[in-house]
């Protein structure tokens, strides 16, 4: 039964992967990007590496492989140019969580592992 729902989890953490949600289309360059989410797995912190083009608010949020909210951050501003977000996950269970960070209109979600 235990590895029947390791199984499921695995399944439904590929569903999902990394994707990326966006107004813009094709041609358009974008001004804000997820450049990567490291270390993967994770133990204690994650560290998020953003592009901004413009000013703009990051929001956090981690999701359970259900898409229920485990927690969110304070926003964070962003200036023009790579920044690096240090996010503390030391208190979460191991497993697979879901790692969605929204700027603006633009949404990005992540696939995490928490060891």
């Amino acid at each position: 039964m235990k590895a029947f729902l390791i199984v499921i989890l695995i399944l439904i953490a590929h569903q999902f992967g990394s994707a990326q949600t966006s107004d813009s289309t094709a041609t358009d360059q974008q001004p804000v990007k997820v450049d990567r989410v490291f270390p993967n797995p994770v133990s204690d912190y994650i560290f998020v590496e953003l592009s901004s083009d413009k000013f703009a608010k990051a929001e956090f949020m981690l999701m359970d492989v259900l898409g229920n909210p485990v927690q969110q951050w304070e926003a964070v501003e962003l200036t023009p140019g790579t920044q690096k977000i240090r996010l503390n996950l030391n208190d979460f269970h191991s497993g697979l969580y879901l790692l969605k960070v929204k700027i603006g209109k633009d949404v990005f979600v992540n696939r995490l592992r928490k060891v």
